[in-house]
């Protein structure tokens, strides 16, 4: 396990403390929620979250029926939305393995909720395999190696069919899209962001710091597509899949992914939408082959059921 880096974690918790009244905009009474710009998305609302599926309804209508939208809406506690939240941090990983939490309060404060919360929430990452509780003088809250969530989640989307093509499916259309106004909207700030992130990865010594520097390439695409929306939207979809290079048996394609994020790149220096657009679709559908090969096994196939 690396040594924690605690100076990363309190950038990367920090900076992202954006208070906002969420029970306003979701008709509900809920505490103002401290949760940085990229929480839950913009599918998303903290107290309630609303699912959509369409079904069938016979409403006596002279002569036929009507397809109705049936809406399901299910609540998110507080507890749930904190642990939902650091658990995407996690996957993409801006916090990795060996990383040492901040300390409670400290952590609540940047959150914005009460300890009791952050609490229930670290419990049940706890439980789900997430991070580990160390007592004494050096303790704290630590990412785990990942292990269990990894082989949980490569259960989870075996058994859901067609679940790895939905969420890269969502990610093209997002990351197609961020790239495009990316090229159009970039100044010289973003650029050297941009960068800094590709230059990052030839110093790159293990898959916590691959994953970490992969984010920030996207990161800093999203943002520079000048669309707070569609930027939580990426960070958010981004969230659902575990890096594909932490489940990866052999070294991690350092070369492969600095090519691609320095086309990618290229394009958007030049504002080129169109060419920005082709090689990020390239680039995330090599993830989806990546993804098949880790989940089914060597020849992939499976997808859609």
């Amino acid at each position: 396990m690396r040594p924690p880096s605690q100076s990363r974690v309190k950038r990367t918790l920090g900076n992202r403390n954006l208070k906002e009244n969420v029970g306003e905009r979701a008709n509900c009474r809920a505490p103002r929620i401290g949760f940085w710009s990229h929480s839950f998305g913009i599918l998303r609302w903290l107290c309630v979250t609303a699912f959509f599926k369409v079904s069938a309804a016979s409403l006596g209508n002279r002569g036929g029926s009507l397809q109705i939208m049936s809406r399901v809406v299910t609540s998110m506690t507080l507890t749930q939305g904190v642990a939902e939240h650091l658990r995407s941090l996690i996957h993409r990983g801006e916090v990795g393995p060996g990383d040492r939490l901040p300390a409670e309060r400290e952590l609540a404060e940047q959150l914005g909720v009460a300890r009791i919360s952050l609490r229930e929430a670290i419990k049940q990452l706890q439980d789900d395999g997430y991070v580990e509780v160390r007592r004494g003088a050096h303790g704290g809250t630590f990412v785990t190696e990942l292990h269990r969530p990894v082989e949980n989640w490569r259960a989870r989307m075996r058994e859901q069919s067609g679940e790895i093509d939905d969420i890269i499916d969502f990610r093209i259309a997002l990351e197609c899209h961020s790239a495009r106004l990316a090229a159009s909207r970039r100044n010289r700030a973003d650029l050297a962001k941009l960068r800094s992130a590709i230059r990052n990865l030839d110093q790159v010594d293990g898959r916590a710091a691959f994953r970490l520097t992969d984010s920030q390439f996207h990161g800093g695409l999203a943002r520079a597509a000048r669309s707070m929306r569609l930027e939580n939207a990426v960070h958010s979809a981004r969230g659902e899949l575990f890096s594909p290079h932490d489940l990866l048996v052999y070294v991690e394609p350092v070369e492969e992914t600095k090519a691609d994020h320095q086309a990618i790149y290229g394009a958007v220096r030049d504002a080129d939408p169109d060419a920005a657009e082709i090689l990020m679709r390239e680039h995330i559908e090599r993830t989806r082959e990546q993804l098949r090969v880790i989940v089914f096994g060597s020849d992939g196939k499976r997808g859609r059921g």
